[in-house]
């Protein structure tokens, strides 16, 4: 089901001061967080500042360590 910009637009900027992502990453993260989809498959560790109950990635494994460093570093262990 598609999702439209002005139905995650208001949540964007929530997003880039609560997890400092960048517009477009907000956009996306707002995309997954609205429409009840809670996998996301990407080779960006920026995501990784998502709460896991929000957000399951899925990533290559070169970029696993990374990933999951990162979402220790800002979720806690």
């Amino acid at each position: 089901m598609p999702t439209r910009l002005d139905e995650v637009a208001d949540a964007v900027p929530d997003l880039m001061c609560a997890y400092g992502l960048q517009s477009y990453d907000a956009v996306h993260a707002a995309t997954l967080l609205t429409s009840g989809v809670t996998d996301m498959v990407t080779r960006d560790a920026g995501f990784a500042v998502l709460l896991p109950e929000d957000a399951t990635l899925h990533t290559t494994r070169r970029r696993l360590g990374r990933t999951r460093a990162r979402r220790r570093s800002a979720c806690g262990p």
